[in-house]
Order: structure tokens, then C-alpha cells, then sequence
């Protein structure tokens, strides 16, 4: 059963079906209703290709996650975020993508959404080359992790040479003492011969000869003995040692080994991929679907969608630019009515002042002539008292007689 049928069980109808596509397209579809049936094919095309490049982009951030965190549920629901994200910025390139019959213009349009739609194509090939080459990745993987084990023992080997300078020794302690025994063995051997008389003097008995030769057989005895002593002290030494070592060294060997077995991530099966022809062409592949809308729009021709499309944008700007206008004329009306308010606000109380100045001056002038009014009735007051003062029938006798 293909994606399709399944998509067309999902959905109740094919009308619906439809419906979906022109919504992935990015398309108007109350304008698409109203062309020819082409240009609803064609749109339904270019809605199938996002969503089958939103589906992919899903499935391979999915498998990406699902590489470096082992999770299958936290690998969906990141693989879902990452496919909505791919969908969603599809949809805005292919729905930003205009055709106005100018080809160098819509190029021009274009050329950030067709390297922005390669970058996605990128993106999304990656972790789908490395589900495809899966085998072939974990067969290099297997070559690296056995060279990187090789050269962990080697590393440790070097790390640990006391091991092997030790065992020498042991060995070379060990050869000195057989020695020793050989030749006190061999001693023995003669100061025995020696007395019995079958070899040496063949004279039987304990005589000088024989005195001299097992005095030589117990000096070298007597230094096998010491030696054996210190050989086995010194031995067991080395070997507590080399035991004390050899913990250490398969601890760091297993340590290693741990770390090599954990070489299984994102970036060294991308490096394991390499960048070989079959990749490129998966790559290529994943980026030509994914510019396969944006160059559909670019190739076609200025069809009767955009005719439409552009007269109602037209009319929706004239509309907006005329809506502008008139708060523009509505503001500037009320802007001017509020001036002419203010400055009638303004007139009334200058005119308000200015009567209240003169109703001041006034006041001030009926005070400055009430003032002056009574004093000169003060003045001419003492005038007149003055002259009843000054008058002669209250001059003296002596002063009137003396004139």
C-alpha cells in the first residue's frame, strides 16, 4: 500500500485530500477554486512535495536522535519537532516564490529560498546516507575499533614495560641459579666418583683428592644455598609486583576498551561515511526533491492563479492605502478643528483678561481720584483753619500799636 492510499484512508475524502495539499502548497484557496483544474493539479503537486519532504526530514532527524541518545521516544518527538520545522519552512519558500512574468526578478526572488531549500536538502540527506550505508559503516567502524584496541595495549604496554623488565629479570635470576645447581651438582657428582673410586684418582677412599673436591662441592653448595634465598625473595618480590602491575594494566586495557566500544556516535559514523559518489548522488537526490517545488514555480508560467493572486493583493494594498489616506485626511480634520478650538479657548480668555485688566484699572483710577479728592479737601481744611488762626482780632495790643 502506497503513502498515498495510506494518506487517502486518513482523510475521509479526496476532496479533504486535496484541501491538505493546497494547504502544504501555501496556496489561497478560495482564489485556486476559481481557475482552471490545471492549476489545482499543480498546486496539489507542489503541496505533496512539501509534505513528503516534511515526512523525510522527519524520519531522518528521528534516526539521527536515535544514533546518539539509543531513545526511541525522545527520537520521535524530536524527529516530529525537526519535521514540522522542515514542513513549515518549505511551505514559506514555495508560498513566497511570485510569478510576475519577469524572469531575472524571480530569479533574483528566488535565490535566497532556493540556497536556503539546498541547505534543508543537506541537512536532511545526511542521517538518511547513514541509515542507507548502515552496513558498510559498521564494518569500518569494526576495522577502526579494532586498531584503536591494538592501540590501547600498545599504549599500555609502553605504560606498563616494568611488566616485561621484571619477567626478564626473573629470568635471568632463575638461569643464574640453575647454573649455580648445575655446577654444584656436577661438584657432587666428582667428590663422589672420587671416593667411590670411579672416576678421578680411581683410588677408592676418602683421600686428598676426595678432601679437596668436597670442600670446592660445599663452597659452591653453601652459594647455591645464599643464592637460592635471595633468588627466591627476590622473586617473589617481582612477582607480587608484576601481579600489582598487571591489575593495573588490565584495568586500564578494560578502561580503554570501554571508551573503543562507546565509538559508535553521530560524528564517526559521518566521518566512517566519508564523502564517496553514491553519497553525493543520495545527497543531490534529497536536494533536487527538496528545490522541486521552488524550480516548479520558477519554470512554469505566469498562470491565471497569479493573475488573480496579484489583483487581489493589488486591491487589498489600494484598499489599505486608502483606509491610510483617510485616517491621514480624518486626523489631519481633527488636528485642525482641535486647533481652531484651542486658539477660540485661547481669544476668549485673552479677551477674558483683558477685561479683567480694565475693570482693574478702573478700580485703580476711581482710587488714585478718591484719594486725590480727599486730600485736597484736606488741604483746603487746614488752609481754612489756618486763616481763622492768623486773623487781627486775636492780634496782640502791643503788636497791633508797634505796626
Amino acid at each position: 500500500m502506497s503513502v498515498v492510499n495510506i494518506l487517502k484512508r486518513i482523510i475521509p475524502t479526496s476532496k479533504d485530500f486535496t484541501n491538505l495539499l493546497w494547504t502544504c502548497s501555501g496556496a489561497n484557496k478560495e482564489i485556486l477554486r476559481e481557475c482552471p483544474k490545471n492549476e489545482w493539479n499543480k498546486y496539489a503537486g507542489i503541496g505533496a512535495t512539501v509534505l513528503f519532504t516534511g515526512l523525510l526530514a522527519t524520519v531522518s532527524a528521528a534516526f539521527a536522535l536515535y544514533t546518539v541518545f539509543q531513545s526511541f521516544w525522545a527520537s520521535a518527538l524530536f524527529g516530529l519537532l525537526w519535521g514540522a520545522m522542515i514542513f513549515n519552512l518549505d511551505r514559506f519558500i514555495v508560498s513566497t516564490v511570485k510569478k510576475e512574468g519577469k524572469i531575472l526578478r524571480e530569479l533574483k526572488q528566488a535565490t535566497p529560498r532556493i540556497i536556503l531549500a539546498v541547505l534543508i536538502g543537506i541537512v536532511i540527506s545526511k542521517p538518511l546516507e547513514l541509515k542507507i550505508f548502515e552496513r558498510e559503516i559498521n564494518q569500518k567502524l569494526a576495522e577502526q575499533k579494532d586498531l584503536l584496541e591494538m592501540d590501547c595495549i600498545i599504549r599500555a604496554s609502553k605504560q606498563f614495560a616494568e611488566i616485561d623488565s621484571l619477567k626478564l629479570e626473573n629470568k635471568r635470576i632463575i638461569s643464574k641459579l640453575a647454573e649455580k645447581e648445575k655446577l654444584r651438582n656436577t661438584l657432587y657428582a666428582e667428590y663422589i666418583a672420587e671416593a667411590e673410586g670411579t672416576a678421578g684418582t680411581r683410588i677408592y677412599g676418602r683421600g686428598p683428592v676426595f678432601l679437596e673436591k668436597k670442600r670446592e662441592y660445599e663452597k659452591i653448595d653453601t652459594e647455591f644455598q645464599e643464592l637460592k634465598s635471595n633468588t627466591t625473595a627476590k622473586e617473589m618480590g617481582n612477582n607480587a609486583r608484576i601481579e600489582s602491575l598487571k591489575t593495573k594494566y588490565d584495568i586500564a586495557v578494560q578502561n580503554c576498551s570501554v571508551q573503543v566500544q562507546q565509538f559508535d556516535g553521530l560524528k564517526a559514523r559521518i566521518e566512517a561515511l566519508g564523502n564517496g559518489p553514491t553519497n553525493l548522488f543520495i545527497m543531490l537526490l534529497l536536494i533536487s526533491i527538496e528545490i522541486a517545488p521552488v524550480l516548479t514555480k520558477l519554470m512554469a508560467s505566469k498562470s491565471s492563479y497569479d493573475d488573480k493572486l496579484q489583483n487581489v493583493e493589488h486591491k487589498i494594498k489600494l484598499q489599505e492605502q486608502a483606509e491610510i489616506s483617510m485616517r491621514n485626511h480624518q486626523f489631519q480634520k481633527d488636528y485642525t478643528l482641535s486647533t481652531e478650538i484651542d486658539n477660540a479657548k485661547l481669544s476668549a480668555k485673552i479677551d477674558e483678561r483683558r477685561h479683567t485688566i480694565d475693570l482693574i484699572s478702573r478700580a485703580q483710577q476711581k482710587l488714585v481720584s478718591e484719594y486725590i479728592e480727599s486730600w485736597i479737601k484736606r488741604e483746603q481744611n487746614n488752609t481754612t483753619q489756618n486763616t481763622h488762626t492768623n486773623s487781627p482780632a486775636d492780634v496782640p495790643d502791643g503788636e497791633e500799636t508797634k505796626g
